[in-house]
């Protein structure tokens, strides 16, 4: 991967670099992997709000009845299935 910095940004993250003992390479790649696991973290775990967890559980206390379509699915299955 190559990265191409402006002139003003690279004497930024020089600056940064310096002021925690590390060099510019190492300082751009702890942040980006810090960064990145950030970013991959955020959209792996769904955290809901309030709203979504109570109408969540009470789908699970309440599920609606069986319709026409998922008794036969479930027929369907029983019948694939041998039971």
């Amino acid at each position: 991967m190559e990265l191409r910095l402006t002139t003003d940004l690279k004497h930024l993250v020089e600056q940064a670099a310096a002021y925690e003992g590390r060099s510019a390479t190492d300082f751009v790649r702890h942040e980006i992997q810090r960064r990145a696991e950030e970013v991959v973290q955020q959209h792996a775990v769904w955290t809901p709000s309030e709203a979504e967890r109570d109408s969540l559980f009470d789908a699970l206390r309440n599920p609606p009845a069986a319709n026409r379509r998922l008794k036969k699915a479930i027929s369907d299955y029983r019948k694939n299935q041998g039971a």
